[in-house]
């Protein structure tokens, strides 16, 4: 819920889909502004996005190629889809 409050703030005229796993955060996710709350398969999403955003989320999924398939199906011609993963060399110890 934290990128999409900023971004919420940040991009006003944008229309906003949070997507979990599970219900536990769709109080928080409904709660910002031009923000829908989605629980479950992407498979059930007709839409189509400008941006898809994954922070720190890859690396939790079993197979994280078919996630990417799934969600590049879900682009618009020009969208995008952004990802931050953690980097496992920092923090590691020697």
């Amino acid at each position: 819920g934290s990128f999409l409050k900023k971004f919420s703030a940040d991009k006003r005229g944008w229309n906003l889909l949070g997507t979990e796993f599970d219900n536990k955060n769709q109080a928080l996710i409904e709660a910002i502004p031009n923000t829908r709350f989605h629980c479950g398969d992407l498979k059930q999403i007709e839409r189509k996005f400008d941006l898809i955003v994954a922070i720190h989320l890859l690396e939790h999924i079993f197979d994280p190629i078919s996630l990417l398939r799934e969600c590049a199906g879900k682009l618009t011609d020009d969208g995008r889809i952004f990802l931050q993963v953690p980097n496992v060399k920092i923090g590691r110890a020697h």
